[in-house]
């Protein structure tokens, strides 16, 4: 990581916009540049300024807030930081910024504002609580660990070399980039856990898994044997009387069917009785349908013939009313005429007045708004000149303010001012070291609390090796028990097998059985052997001699017995060869836990050894911590005397609020004394313009008072002029009614002539539709009388006497239809239930032809329930047979397969218990610290490249017993090894800035240190160490790294040429000079 460019705005002493460009051909060529100026100047706001920019902090005053920031200039209402850097990741922009409210300097403090971008502007992130997350991402580093290898603050120079163990940890796996070793720490420790709890696991799981004996799974093999074949007889026979039974059902089944059928052919009888009166209907209405095509006119002709009779009704009913209507329409058009006439006089007698009045309005309209503008600046000038009498006196009143402030401020200088006036510049200093105190009681705390927590963990460290050491006494007591227990069987095997192998029983027991068999096939040819005679050939093997003829055949007895004692034997041994397995694997695992056991308690051992050197080292560190707070506050409590104060633990708040504001209490009175005489002329010469301009206002409202009033006599002349005409009423209102009601009148008479038209012409359509209607009444009732007199003819062919007759033997088409289909299915179906009622029979027949003697249905079923039960019973017998077979098998494989198992978890289980024991941890850190160890010796041996070039005296060593823990080896002292807690600040400073610049030769891929930043430190050297240390940093230029020094020691600014400069200006304020410093505001 390299600083590229730094913009800053109205941090501690320097107010104003600045910019310095490190990029700058001095700062690259030279390597090495001095930030240089007075105390408390300040040189270290730009490595504040650094901080602030990429994490919104410093070394000093800690997280900036919105309730805390002591870096923005004093009476200045915003301030920010801004940094261009470099990193392997790109070149970023990143910004800090805060304001006050309104940008005032007595505003609130408002929220920060952190945002990081690349070069360009584009936005990567802005939100507050999201940018120190990427500005890690981007540069490898937190806050802490940025200023502890990269910009190494004031009073924090050697922290570093200070660190803890776990923060010297920490450091180093973020420069190395070695995190990848607590990762695999911490996955040894998961697995060896894993591994253990399998094991164990197995183990138990053996303890519900039993096999059957030999004799119980013979006889479980030959019973389901019997049960297998029964199970086929039974199918069988309950085959047979399923057959029989299904034929007794069949011919319940025909018969049931037949007589079905007669049942529904009687039905459709029925049916054909009851329709056959409808069938008579059917028939006379076929005939009629015959004759429709000739009365389908008569029947429309006299339908029209009704509607014209009715509708000539309607006419003669309608037409006096028409003649009614017309005359009451000619009334109404001579009423309408004569009142139009009438207005049309009236209208043209208003309308002078009308006109006259229109004209009056319009002066009334203007004068109102005149008068109307005259109130309104007249208003206007009063509530000026009441405000110009309010500011004399608010003017008056600021004026006695200003005199008293004054007053007081040349009262308080005179008593306080010279004491005060310190703080201006050793402020910030004060507070620092009141920081600086706290933290060394925060300390404190933690050495204390650690002591206790670290003196628990020595007597948990106690309790425990004290319970290791009775379960490992425990466990080898175990291992007697069991070694006993092995010998026990050894001797047993040894006595059962008589100095023979268990395969030669095993081949004695094949022997046995093959004899069993051939004694057995000697006993089955009994018969054939009495018919054989000496010297007559044997028909099977045609031998002339026959042994079994004569002499006693072998007893089978005899040999069963021998077969069942090595029967016995054999399981006895094979028993007993498990047994032993077991036993020799028990006891295994036992000296297992018992080698596991004596590491636990030497790692405990070394761990208590551990733990007493570290109580050693805090009580030595809580000693120093405490004599040195109590120096520092002895020292600042003498500077605090002449302020009255006095600095108490945990109360460090109380006393900055108090150093503050005695500081802002002393600028607010040196700016009164230095503003306040301009500020009392400005306010007399107020108050003599408003005195003037309040006399003018006074006048102008004089003379408008007057134009009122001769306004205000017009306007009422005009209202009585215009009252006289018209009185309220308004013109325009009036000529508009007179207007409408011309407009209503005549468009009433336009209507009436219209509708009185319209009534004549109604009158003479209806007359003339009447004659009409009239002639074709005539004419239709001539034609319906020939048309029926044909039609009667007609019906007399078709058996019809009369219309009438026609009429009621009529059906309409659906019902034709419905009819005619009904009489067709029912005699369709009476032919289809006959046909099978004959199929049926037949069918009947046969089935009674098919069996002759068979037993009745009851005696069948009785006979099916009682086998089909035989049949359950023995499939529940041989499912329990099979399931303890099968579940047999089952366990001899699981319990085959799990001692496999438990040896392989075992081994298993043992190579992560070493590795564990090597390099496992939950916290990852004994690998880590092992593996950091190695680069910590690393960076040692760069460390101490650095420390030849500065000084021959010193030499750093690794300590024997913590790995990242330094001594440092004195070669003036004959190479006495001392702890660097006994360095002195000089020894202090050359050793910190070694190891800084070995950390910088440590750049790894993953973070590059090519910037280095120094605050003081340089004061503790003499002049030959100056020029050493000056050396060893001007040969990093070589390797493209820069080096920032902040200091005010003379030597050190004639040494290197290219500087920047603070200046103190008066008021506490201060200037930038050197390559690329600018001001930009």
């Amino acid at each position: 990581m390299k600083i590229r460019q730094l913009r800053l705005k109205n941090l501690n002493s320097l107010f104003g916009e600045w910019e310095i460009d490190f990029t700058d051909t001095q700062y690259l060529a030279n390597g090495i540049f001095a930030i240089t100026g007075a105390t408390g100047a300040g040189k270290s706001t730009i490595l504040d300024a650094i901080c602030l920019a990429l994490y919104g902090a410093t070394p000093r005053l800690g997280r900036i807030t919105k309730s805390s920031n002591e870096i923005m200039s004093r009476q200045t209402g915003e301030c920010y930081a801004e940094v261009v850097f470099e990193s392997q990741a790109g070149v970023f922009l990143c910004h800090f910024e805060q304001r006050r409210a309104k940008k005032l300097a007595s505003g609130n403090l408002q929220e920060p504002e952190h945002q990081i971008a690349y070069l360009d502007g584009t936005l990567i992130e802005n939100k507050k609580s999201l940018v120190l997350d990427v500005i890690v991402e981007k540069t490898g580093m937190d806050f802490e660990r940025f200023t502890r290898s990269m910009l190494l603050a004031q009073g924090a120079f050697d922290s570093f070399l200070k660190a803890s163990l776990d923060d010297k940890s920490k450091i180093l796996e973020q420069i190395t980039g070695m995190e990848i070793y607590s990762d695999i720490s911490k996955l040894v420790f998961e697995q060896h856990k894993v591994a253990k709890n399998d094991y164990e696991a197995l183990k138990q799981s053996t303890s519900h898994l039993q096999i059957l004996s030999e004799d119980i799974l013979s006889e479980l093999t030959d019973r389901k044997k019997i049960l297998i074949s029964k199970d086929s007889e039974l199918n069988n026979a309950i085959y047979q009387i399923q057959q029989h039974l299904n034929w007794h059902n069949d011919i319940a089944q025909s018969l049931t069917l037949i007589n079905s059928f007669k049942q529904i052919k009687k039905q459709l009888l029925d049916d054909n009785e009851r329709f056959n009166q409808k069938r008579i209907q059917l028939v006379a209405a076929n005939r009629a349908e015959q004759l429709e095509r000739y009365w389908s006119p008569i029947e429309a002709l006299s339908s029209t013939l009704k509607e014209e009779e009715s509708l000539h009704l309607k006419l003669q009913a309608a037409i006096p009313s028409l003649n009614t209507q017309l005359s009451n329409d000619l009334t109404l058009f001579e009423n309408a005429s004569l009142k139009l006439k009438e207005l049309n006089i009236s209208y043209e007698s208003m309308m002078p007045a009308i006109n006259q009045t229109k004209i009056l309005d319009k002066e009334i309209l203007f004068q109102s708004q005149s008068l109307n503008e005259l109130e309104s600046e007249h208003v206007i000038l009063k509530n000026k000149l009441n405000n110009l009498l309010e500011e004399i006196k608010e003017q008056e009143v600021q004026k006695q303010k200003t005199e008293l402030d004054l007053s007081h401020a040349h009262e308080y200088m005179s008593q306080y001012g010279k004491v005060d006036a310190r703080l201006m510049t050793s402020l910030s200093g004060l507070i620092q070291r009141i920081h600086q105190l706290d933290k060394a009681h925060a300390e404190m705390e933690k050495l204390v609390l650690a002591l206790i927590q670290s003196q628990s963990r020595r007597v948990s460290h106690d309790k425990k090796i004290a319970v290791q050491l009775e379960l490992h006494a425990g466990l080898n007591k175990k291992i007697k028990v069991f070694e006993t227990k092995l010998l026990d069987q050894q001797n047993e095997s040894k006595a059962l097998l008589k100095d023979r192998s268990l395969n030669e029983y095993r081949l004695e027991k094949e022997y046995y059985i093959k004899e069993r068999a051939y004694i057995d096939r000697i006993a089955s040819l009994e018969t054939q052997r009495g018919l054989l005679e000496d010297n007559t050939p044997c028909p099977l093997c045609g031998s002339l001699e026959h042994p079994y003829s004569i002499e006693k055949i072998p007893e089978a007895r005899e040999i069963d017995g021998k077969i069942i004692a090595i029967t016995e034997l054999i399981t006895q041994i094979e028993a007993l060869d498990q047994a032993k397995k077991i036993t020799e694997a028990e006891l295994a695992l036992l000296k297992q836990s018992v080698s596991i056991e004596e590491g636990k308690i030497h790692t405990l051992n070394i761990e208590l050894k551990h733990e007493i050197d570290n109580m050693s080292t805090l009580r030595l560190k809580e000693e120093e911590l405490k004599l040195l707070t109590e120096q520092e506050i002895h020292l600042l409590n003498l500077e605090l005397i002449e302020y009255s104060l006095k600095y108490e633990p945990y109360k460090s708040q109380h006393l900055i609020a108090q150093l503050t504001q005695k500081q802002e209490r002393y600028s607010k009175h040196s700016e009164t004394l230095s503003k306040g005489a301009a500020i009392l002329q400005d306010i007399e010469t107020k108050i003599l313009k408003l005195n003037t301009v309040q006399d003018s206002t006074q006048v102008h409202i004089t003379g408008l008072t007057q134009k009122i009033v001769q306004s205000q006599s017009q306007l009422q002349h005009s209202k009585n002029e215009r009252s006289a005409l018209l009185g309220s009423n308004d013109p325009i209102q009036l000529e508009d009614s007179f207007n409408l009601k011309l407009k209503n009148a005549q468009a009433t008479a336009d209507s009436l002539t219209d509708r009185l038209n319209q009534a004549k012409i109604n009158l003479a359509s209806k007359q003339q539709e009447l004659s009409l209607l009239e002639q074709r009444i005539n004419k239709s009732k001539e034609q319906l009388a020939t048309d029926k007199s044909s039609f009667i003819a007609q019906c007399n062919t078709l058996q019809f006497a009369t219309i009438e007759d026609f009429l009621n033997a009529r059906l309409t088409s659906s019902e034709l239809e419905r009819l005619s289909t009904q009489a067709k299915e029912l005699d369709d179906e009476l032919l289809r239930i006959t046909s099978q009622i004959d199929s049926a029979t037949t069918q009947h027949q046969l089935l009674l032809s098919k069996y002759i003697d068979i037993e009745s249905k009851e005696v069948l079923e009785q006979l099916l329930a009682q086998k089909e039960g035989e049949l359950n019973q023995l499939k529940i017998d041989l499912n329990s047979i099979t399931f303890q077979l099968e579940k047999n098998e089952q366990t001899k494989l699981a319990l085959s397969e799990l001692t496999t198992k438990i040896i392989q978890s075992r081994q298993i289980a043992l190579k992560h218990e070493k590795l564990n024991n090597l390099i496992g941890s939950s916290d990852g850190k004994k690998f880590r610290s092992f593996a950091q160890g190695l680069t910590f010796e690393i960076m040692v041996r760069h460390a101490n490249k650095q420390l030849q070039k500065m000084s021959d005296r010193y030499l750093l060593q690794r300590d024997s017993y913590n790995p990242l823990s330094l001594n440092i080896i004195d070669n003036y002292q004959a190479g006495e090894i001392r702890s660097i807690k006994n360095l002195s600040g000089g020894e202090s400073f050359i050793v910190s800035l070694a190891l800084a610049l070995g950390l910088s030769k440590m750049s790894s891929q993953t973070i590059r240190v090519d910037s280095l930043f120094l605050d003081e430190g340089f004061g503790t050297l003499d002049e030959e160490a100056l020029d050493t240390a000056l050396d060893a940093l001007s040969t990093l230029q070589k390797e493209n790294k820069l080096i920032g020094i902040i200091s005010h020691v003379p030597a050190l600014k004639n040494r290197i040429s290219t500087q920047i400069t603070i200046d103190a200006q008066n008021g506490g304020r201060s200037t930038l000079a050197g390559p690329s410093c600018v001001r930009l505001s």
